[in-house]
């Protein structure tokens, strides 16, 4: 989960062992309200597991990184992914993308902070 810049909203990704249990859920904070008594802002379905989210500056988009397994008893390594969420359309864009990372490899995009620059 991730704050929004402004505190305003939040990003969690929730997610499953199947590919259709996969979210983004964004919600709206209000003060002194509990987030999982308001109804979400948006839900978006994705098919692959996200491992770490940041907020645009501007709040519109929301970057993630992902493992795409591509076959079903994840017993090949993940396709990872750089992609961005734009929240007025509900779409998906992969800025970038590396296949079958070698497990040693994926340290790296899993533990590194994602970063926006204005």
């Amino acid at each position: 989960m991730v704050l929004s810049p402004t505190g305003r909203r939040s990003a969690l990704a929730l997610g499953a062992d199947t590919e259709a249990d996969h979210l983004l859920r964004v919600d709206d904070l209000r003060r002194g309200k509990h987030p999982a008594r308001a109804r979400p802002a948006k839900i978006v379905p994705t098919e692959e597991r996200t491992v770490a989210l940041e907020w645009a500056p501007d709040e519109r988009c929301v970057a993630a990184v992902s493992l795409l397994f591509r076959d079903g008893r994840q017993d090949q390594p993940p396709d990872v992914r750089l992609r961005r969420l734009d929240l007025a359309a509900d779409q998906w864009t992969v800025l970038a993308s590396w296949r079958s990372m070698a497990p040693e490899e994926l340290e790296v995009p899993i533990l590194k902070a994602l970063s926006w620059t204005t």
